[in-house]
């Protein structure tokens, strides 16, 4: 079995003002998650183009992913836990 499956994946994303996302899960949690913290980082410079954050998007591995060929990704988990408090023992990821 697939544990990546075990537990809440992003069904929805939005760009919202600045460097915010409103994220909702299978799980039914939901809300906003200010990235703004990482967009000095390198890796993601290009939020500083406003149609590239706004391009932001579940894929196909349930990844939160921007630009049209996922030319950058963040791992749901790593969000999930932002919006909820939730830990990487709750998620029981290894």
């Amino acid at each position: 079995m697939d544990e990546r499956l075990e537990h809440p994946v992003p069904v929805n994303v939005e760009a919202r003002s600045g460097y915010t996302i409103f994220i909702e899960f299978s799980d039914g949690q939901l809300g906003e998650v200010d990235l703004s913290e990482w967009s000095d980082k390198e890796v993601f410079r290009r939020w500083k183009e406003r149609e590239f954050f706004e391009s932001v998007h579940v894929d196909d591995r349930k990844t939160i992913a921007w630009g049209s060929n996922e030319d950058l990704d963040v791992c749901a988990d790593t969000i999930y836990m932002m919006l909820t408090g939730a830990t990487v023992e709750d998620l029981g990821i290894k």
